[in-house]
């Protein structure tokens, strides 16, 4: 994915990491990224790329966790010859960009993907334990569907006051995670659930100088105490594109 997405030569990213025994049919043109590289049984069609601009949470997450050496310049490839990167802050102008161009990949939030799963692919990651996944509920909840997911956090201003007001609206979120599933967002996991409670009650009141959020009257973070966030791809060689990932 990252070979698919990234601006760097094939030489620049070998001297970041990158293996290129992971195409398997490559033609050692930093110029070209065929389907075909990826998978013989694919057609040999440069891929279109597409997702987010630059204003997007999604779009960040995927270029840290993807495009390892970004803090020495490493982006995506504005530049790809005949199109380049085809971004847009409208998940649906990116579906149409796929169903328009059968050689197209992108990448979105789960949600958008879960409102739409009758019409759209998910494709299989390699995880950190060997084992490929598609994003569903389950994977998204064990944390298997990974490095392509995140958790929201939310902060909370840190007086007795705010508290007041925003913790049992916390305690309400984590109490039916029936409403969190009906967005098309996956909510934490239920020992995770009680942790949260448990931390919101810490600092509910005047626990203004609990450890877990910043000096009275700023803003904490209640770490991990929301619902998880999932980047998804898609492409039209899914069964193939991850494999060699």
């Amino acid at each position: 994915m990252r070979w698919i997405y990234s601006d760097y030569s094939d030489q620049k990213l070998e001297e970041a990491g990158w293996d290129p025994k992971s195409l398997k049919n490559s033609d050692f043109n930093s110029q070209t990224h065929l389907w075909s590289e990826l998978d013989d049984r694919c057609h040999r069609v440069e891929i279109r790329i597409a997702g987010p601009d630059d204003l997007s949470g999604t779009y960040e997450y995927f270029l840290e966790t993807v495009l390892s050496d970004h803090d020495n310049g490493e982006t995506f490839d504005l530049n790809r010859p005949g199109f380049g990167y085809e971004n847009s802050a409208v998940d649906e102008e990116l579906v149409a960009y796929l169903n328009e161009f059968a050689e197209s990949i992108s990448y979105f939030g789960y949600s958008y993907y879960y409102a739409n799963r009758g019409s759209l692919s998910p494709v299989a990651i390699l995880n950190d334990e060997g084992s490929y996944v598609v994003p569903n509920p389950e994977t998204i909840g064990d944390g298997s569907y990974h490095p392509l997911a995140r958790r929201i956090f939310m902060n909370l201003y840190n007086n007795a006051d705010s508290l007041s007001k925003t913790a049992p609206f916390m305690e309400f979120g984590l109490s039916n995670p029936h409403l969190v599933e009906a967005t098309g967002y996956v909510a934490i996991p239920s020992e995770d659930v009680e942790e949260m409670k448990g931390r919101l009650l810490a600092v509910d009141g005047e626990a203004g100088g609990s450890s877990t959020l910043a000096s009275s009257g700023g803003i904490g973070r209640l770490a991990d105490s929301c619902y998880s966030f999932f980047v998804l791809m898609f492409g039209v060689c899914a069964p193939f594109v991850m494999t060699h990932f």
